[in-house]
């Protein structure tokens, strides 16, 4: 079965962010505001990311994948501020600080997309986010991945 191309754009940016959250310096963080060294640090991503899906070879990573992937991590890292405000408005009892990394990378994600990109009906999104956390993430976070966003919709 063939993914949609935004499916494997999301799920790139994912391992982008993921992988950059996790071995970037604070100073390197706020140079990613920056789209020319965000661009340069895709290049390099780029070098070590499988072209295709193991499962899907069918699924190249064509020039939209890569477009819609650099839209969302750019815009991502140029509201991050704005989303974590927006998320800790919808989280009950936790902070943003509290989350699991790739948790809050999916839900910042999913935010950009609803708030900024909204040819992509909220629903789609919302479940797009939950099959990241199915596959990514802890066993129990895509029901709290669903909670979150579902308060922001």
């Amino acid at each position: 079965m063939n993914k949609n191309h935004r499916t494997v754009a999301r799920e790139y940016a994912l391992k982008f962010m993921f992988q950059w959250e996790h071995n970037a310096t604070r100073e390197a963080k706020i140079k990613m505001k920056n789209p020319h060294d965000l661009s340069i640090e895709l290049q390099r991503f780029d070098t070590t990311y499988s072209e295709t899906d193991p499962e899907h070879p069918e699924n190249l990573l064509t020039p939209a994948i890569k477009e819609y992937a650099m839209k969302l991590i750019n815009g991502t890292y140029q509201e991050e501020e704005n989303l974590e405000k927006i998320l800790e408005e919808n989280l009950q009892k936790w902070s943003v600080k509290q989350l699991k990394k790739m948790d809050s990378i999916i839900l910042k994600l999913a935010l950009f997309e609803i708030k900024y990109l909204p040819e992509t009906p909220s629903k789609v999104v919302v479940n797009e986010a939950i099959n990241l956390a199915k596959a990514y993430s802890d066993e129990n976070s895509y029901a709290f991945i669903n909670s979150v966003l579902q308060k922001f919709i």
